[in-house]
């Protein structure tokens, strides 16, 4: 593995401090009423790289410190804090960031914290798990064939009360895997490719590489390399896409908020057909105490469907996977990023198991072509209790339209 290459700032002074540099953001909450929303500032000048940089929220004459965090990814720097407490559309709040001339070390405060086992990713927050990246290669179930075998995929998840909500090869659809991005019906130089269905030994989809993982005060996040394997090539496999995944894992503890970005670009002069079918893309797969026909699993997608048969097929910005765990209400809403290719995309919502699916292929035939890169974005929102669709929406509001953050001064 290669060592990460991002450089992780975490910003917080101390009293003996000298300020070299001090700016002043404007945050405007926009058209949306706001509560506990990650923001990200991309417009940070350069400051030296062994300097510090804090955070704090004006209200009159005082300065609040607030927890902050600077990313650096090439030449792209970064900040992030997360907007606390309730603020109603139309507001707007002031805050001051300050730079110093030098390091005190590492900070102190709460974190989200990435423990790599050296084949997996745990994200927590506050002791609480959230979600586990598998990097390596999960062996599948005694007695089932090799060919089931995954990686490059996120499950376990955990709700803030540690109830797993996410299933792993279940054992009626054993190439299901929690939260996973293969494609179904495809034509690759001709040849028909499957790389959802393991037991079709057609395509696999695997982890060439993780790039970087870290915590930090706002987030934590990892980048890996996939690449999806056409196992049917003449004189050989051959690879047919490579993807990266970047995810980030945010500092809530009342619910779990994490993010997934996909990148999927051709691997050869040959570009990727999908073609119309039912489902293909994101899955997720929730838990087994939600399987059974008319049982524990219901569906809520951002139009007000309830019925699962009513809402398959239809289009949704947001739809929720919930039912009862170990006695109590909970659930996950996977929202749609208004970027994505066919927003708001279809969904594939099963009669009688837990798996649910945006699937935009379902409209019909396109392409992944050479030098365009297809890209995906979701937000995934863990909460305890049953579906709320006023919560749901104001999160997917948070996710689609940001507040706005500018440089005043």
């Amino acid at each position: 593995m290669k060592k990460s290459s991002v450089a992780l700032l975490v910003c917080c002074l101390t009293s003996h401090s000298v300020f070299a540099e001090t700016w002043t953001l404007l945050v405007e909450a926009g058209d949306h009423r706001r509560v506990d929303v990650p923001v990200s500032w991309a417009g940070m000048p350069s400051v030296p790289e062994m300097s510090q940089v804090s955070l704090y929220r004006v209200e009159g004459d005082r300065e609040i410190s607030v927890p902050v965090q600077l990313s650096t990814f090439g030449q792209h720097r970064e900040l992030s804090f997360i907007l606390r407490g309730g603020m109603n559309s139309g507001m707007s709040r002031r805050y001051r960031v300050k730079t110093s001339e030098r390091s005190f070390g590492e900070p102190g405060g709460e974190r989200v914290v990435c423990a790599d086992d050296g084949a997996t990713l745990r994200f927590s927050y506050s002791g609480k798990s959230i979600v586990q990246y598998n990097y390596r290669v999960v062996a599948p179930p005694k007695g089932v064939g090799l060919e089931y075998a995954r990686s490059g995929y996120l499950s376990p998840i955990w709700n803030p009360r540690q109830d797993v909500v996410t299933n792993d090869y279940p054992k009626k659809h054993l190439h299901h895997h929690g939260i996973w991005f293969p494609h179904t019906s495809t034509t690759f130089e001709g040849r028909k490719v499957d790389f959802w269905n393991s037991g079709n030994k057609q395509g696999r989809v695997e982890v060439t590489n993780l790039m970087g993982r870290s915590g930090g005060p706002i987030f934590g996040h990892f980048f890996a390399e996939h690449r999806f394997v056409d196992m049917t090539a003449p004189g050989g496999e051959k690879t047919v896409l490579n993807e990266t995944w970047s995810v980030r894992v945010y500092a809530l503890g009342d619910y779990f908020l994490f993010d997934l970005v996909s990148s999927q670009t051709c691997a050869t002069d040959s570009p990727l057909i999908l073609h119309k079918f039912l489902y293909g893309g994101l899955g997720f797969r929730g838990s087994g105490e939600w399987e059974g026909v008319g049982g524990n699993c219901k569906f809520l997608t951002s139009e007000g469907i309830s019925d699962r048969i009513k809402g398959h097929a239809t289009r949704a910005r947001w739809c929720d996977v919930g039912g009862i765990v170990n006695g109590k209400p909970t659930g996950v809403t996977v929202l749609c990023h208004p970027s994505n290719f066919r927003f708001p995309q279809n969904m594939r919502i099963h009669p009688v198991e837990p798996f649910f699916n945006f699937a935009p292929c379902q409209l019909g035939d396109f392409k992944i072509e050479p030098e365009k890169p297809y890209v995906s974005r979701y937000r995934f929102y863990v909460h305890n209790g049953p579906a709320d669709p006023e919560k749901s929406e104001r999160v997917w509001n948070d996710y689609a339209y940001p507040p706005k953050v500018s440089l005043v001064d």
